[in-house]
């Protein structure tokens, strides 16, 4: 014990002399802001230097004389091409001469900054004439009368190669890049020389999966062997993929030969996880339209069948009970096209309305650009009664039916803006499995604009006709009727159109031939995702198109989630008589969903 006190007591008198005689170092930056004086710190070793344990007096003077040219560098970096820098070296000794501290001063006159004067920039080989190149060659960062930044530079030069891969020149290189600085004048000159190289172009596509045949996973492919190899491309590749909602994970691994001049193709291998084959989900919430609500959903990928899917789906609240199941299959197209063919069982109670709903339908599902396209046909039976003591009827009909939409949007600062247009046409003719001839078109268009910042203005209009010469036996799903969360809000769900006695509001709505709404609100961010709106909605469904307007107003808040807007409402009647209480009214959705 004594041997281990006396051998730890000798270490330490060795050991002290070590962390007392240290020299100490300061540096001192004068004539600068703090931002450039906290860019020139970041690149300056005598700077970095102040922390290190055991500086020596010639590791201080080396690093004091490339302190000249790194502060040089940094402020040429920043555009000062007519600095000055004047150094100080000094000893302020201590007891002892190995504790000393140098002060190292650098006195900075950075001078006027240099702007840009030109920007040249020529192009050669292969690509030379591509029409895209135009748009490459736009620099934002570099703009004449623009103080030279050298990371605007490389910035620039990174940003201008990656465009000329992005459409498959991939041994594109600047020749010449530089900047020609005139310092009497303190301007710029810069210069690109850029030899494209050639193109390269897609090769074989081979899918590694282990579960779907090429023959299906082919039809997802937006190009063709030999053409020019795009990111753009192999974007829309993947996006196509991630829609068909098969795989968990799509990776594409481009093997271009870059070391043989000759080889320009660029074989892509992809690499496929499938998804389980079967998915199940379910939901549980409330409206004040619809009540407390639960839904739930089993989706089933089919693999005899490749790319074929089945999804069944039940959902039952105070006012609707739905069955539904569909058999999907890829179209041509899988990406944008497929068929669905299905059935679905439904009952609604709306105040005194009843309906029971039976239907088959077949579906064709096309996307072109921003349009959504449905083409179907619809047979169904519906028995129903419009007022509580009537008997029930029961009506058939076989509906061709075509609809579009229509939806062009954009974000900013995570708020969506843009339109949606949406039109739909159905219809049947007495005697072809329907009971009646009836024809239905609805049209609707929402636009969402921006005011001023983190403030946009939301409005949005339906309308819609149904004719048939015997209206009085059509049933409630080709009917009108308006009210609610979706449509004029301070008025309970569908509870606006024509009534069973006109003129008494009391007696039961039956619906109306002809809607109309049309609804303007204001949404400003209150804090992150939260936001406010005040609103003001109108609409009927009447029997005869122009009838006098139901109108509600109000204010609400809205939290915006990665699925959707939580919308939460309070609106009022403004030209009732018998209803003129506050209304809440509870949603939740997407603005173009």
């Amino acid at each position: 014990m004594l041997r281990l006190l006396l051998r730890t007591l000798i270490f330490l008198i060795l050991l002290i002399p070590g962390l007392v005689n240290a020299l100490t170092l300061k540096v001192n930056l004068k004539g600068v802001d703090a931002k450039l004086a906290a860019i020139i710190q970041a690149d300056l070793h005598i700077y970095q230097a102040m922390s290190e344990p055991k500086l020596t007096v010639a590791r201080i003077q080396n690093l004091y004389d490339m302190a000249d040219e790194q502060i040089t560098l940094n402020l040429q970096a920043q555009g000062y091409y007519n600095s000055t820098i004047e150094p100080t070296l000094v000893e302020i000794p201590g007891s002892d001469p190995e504790q000393s501290t140098w002060v190292a001063e650098f006195k900075i006159t950075p001078g006027p900054t240099t702007v840009i004067r030109n920007i040249s920039f020529t192009v050669e080989g292969p690509g030379a004439n591509d029409k895209r190149i135009k748009g490459f060659l736009l620099t934002p960062k570099l703009v004449p009368g623009k103080v030279i930044l050298h990371q605007d530079y490389e910035d620039t030069k990174e940003a201008i190669l990656a465009n000329f891969n992005s459409i498959g020149f991939l041994k594109v290189d600047f020749t010449q890049s530089v900047i020609e600085v005139d310092r009497d004048s303190n301007t710029a000159d810069i210069k690109f020389v850029i030899d494209t190289g050639k193109q390269y172009v897609f090769g074989k596509i081979t899918f590694v999966d282990g579960l779907y045949p090429d023959s299906l996973l082919n039809r997802y492919i937006p190009f063709h062997k030999g053409q020019p190899y795009e990111l753009k491309q192999l974007i829309d590749f993947q996006n196509n993929l991630e829609q068909a909602d098969l795989f968990n994970k799509i990776r594409f691994d481009p093997e271009a030969n870059m070391d043989d001049p000759d080889d320009t193709t660029v074989p892509v291998t992809v690499r496929l996880t499938p998804k389980p084959r079967n998915r199940y989900t379910g939901s549980i919430g409330y409206g004040t339209d619809t009540g407390i609500r639960a839904s739930a959903g089993w989706l089933h990928r089919r693999t005899k069948t490749p790319g074929h899917r089945v999804f069944s789906y039940i959902s039952a609240s105070k006012i609707l009970h739905i069955a539904k199941i569909n058999y999907i299959i890829p179209g041509q197209r899988a990406a944008t096209d497929r068929y669905i063919l299905g059935g679905a069982i439904s009952e609604e109670f709306v105040n005194q309305l009843y309906s029971r709903k039976g239907e088959l339908y077949a579906n064709k599902l096309l996307k072109r650009g921003k349009t959504d396209i449905d083409y179907g046909i619809n047979l169904f039976t519906e028995t129903f009664h419009l007022v509580a003591d009537e008997p029930n009827i029961t009506k058939n009909y076989l509906l061709p039916n075509a609809k579009w939409i229509w939806v062009n949007s954009y974000d900013i600062r995570d708020y969506e803006y843009g339109t949606r247009f949406e039109a739909r046409v159905r219809g049947g003719v007495k005697g072809v499995l329907s009971s009646t001839s009836v024809i239905q078109v609805d049209v609707g268009v929402k636009h969402i604009l921006p005011v001023i910042t983190d403030t946009r203005f939301i409005i949005r209009s339906n309308v819609g006709s149904v004719t048939s010469g015997e209206f009085s036996t059509v049933p409630p799903s080709l009917r009108y009727f308006t009210g609610g969360d979706d449509t004029v809000r301070g008025f309970q769900y569908n509870i606006i159109g024509p009534r069973a006695i006109p003129g008494d509001p009391n007696s039961e709505n039956v619906g109306g031939k002809y809607l109309f709404i049309l609804s303007g609100e204001l949404e400003r961010r209150i804090y992150e995702e939260f936001s406010g709106v005040v609103f003001f909605d109108s609409g009927n469904a009447s029997m005869n198109f122009g009838g006098p307007l139901a109108m509600g107003a109000g204010f609400g808040i809205r939290y915006k989630t990665p699925l959707g807007n939580l919308r939460f409402d309070l609106a009022k009647p403004l030209n009732t008589v018998e209803n003129k209480h506050w209304r809440v009214h509870f949603n939740f959705g997407t603005d173009f969903g």
